[in-house]
């Protein structure tokens, strides 16, 4: 039997793709939009970070390394009056890979760098391009709000980072949770600010919120850590000091509301190489 269908007039068909090609074009811009909003601290206190993690090739790490001090000791010969500052990363699903950042810088900073960027790269591409098998760089801006610790003057000797893959739908809820969640900590007097590991032994933290160069929304809880012993788990957990705050049945609520803002964690460990840094922190 033959199946008869009805014809669209090529109008009709016209104006129906250009419905879709708008509704995907306003959902972009919601998500540019949402994105923008959830990274505004107060514009007095704007810090921006520009994050590289390098992939050497298998078994090249030594090779990557020798490349990069020569690459810093070129900066120095054009005489960078940028921080950079390295991290290897020992532990997580990106370990063996570097990560490379210049922080607490404003956008306008990076204006006014950008012909002392193209030396830098012409001078990377030459020497430290050929032991990678790839390069990622994306823009951070410290939550302000949202940390207890500001960025420290000098460096631990390691960094635990979680990160944190929301969901477009539960930013705002992750974010107002994060404000709840240091009120708690501040009128407990609690001695650790990590989110999910909280310990007794040390853990300054920050937030950060990536505004470019990923996937998101994504929010890295970055805590300090000066030896593993940090680790060791402190007598209460995040749960029983929001519930000494706020009472159980709020406390509960606020912590089940969190954890569903979130698609899933990565956790990672880097460890701070002062060696592949500039300028070194030992001059």
């Amino acid at each position: 039997m033959r199946v008869l269908r009805k014809r669209v007039p090529p109008a009709k068909r016209g104006r129906a793709l250009s419905a879709i090609y708008l509704l995907v074009f306003l959902s972009c811009l919601f998500f540019t939009s949402l994105c923008s909003a959830q990274a505004k601290p107060a514009p007095e206190s704007v810090s921006i970070a520009r994050v590289f993690v390098h992939t050497p090739k298998l078994g090249g790490a030594e090779q990557f390394e020798r490349a990069m001090k020569k690459h810093l000791a070129s900066r120095s010969s054009r005489a960078d009056t940028w921080k950079w500052l390295t991290w290897e990363i020992t532990n997580g699903p990106d370990s063996g890979k570097y990560v490379v950042g210049t922080l607490g810088h404003s956008w306008k900073d990076f204006d006014q760098h950008d012909n002392q960027d193209v030396a830098d790269r012409r001078e990377f591409e030459a020497n430290v391009a050929p032991t990678l098998v790839s390069t990622t760089n994306s823009f951070y801006v410290l939550r302000t709000d949202l940390s207890l610790s500001p960025e420290p003057q000098t460096q631990p000797k390691y960094l635990q980072l979680n990160v944190f893959a929301v969901k477009p739908e539960g930013a705002r809820l992750f974010s107002q949770t994060i404000k709840k969640m240091n009120e708690a900590l501040r009128k407990t007097n609690f001695s650790s600010e990590s989110f999910l590991s909280p310990n007794s032994a040390g853990g300054h933290s920050r937030w950060y919120f990536m505004t470019n160069g990923g996937e998101g929304p994504e929010y890295v809880l970055v805590t300090e850590r000066n030896s593993y012993q940090d680790f060791d788990p402190a007598e209460k957990s995040l749960d029983d000091v929001m519930e000494a705050t706020y009472g159980k049945e709020e406390g509960d609520r606020l912590m089940v509301g969190i954890r569903g803002t979130f698609h899933h964690v990565k956790s990672e460990l880097l460890r701070f190489r002062p060696d592949l840094s500039f300028p070194s922190p030992s001059k």
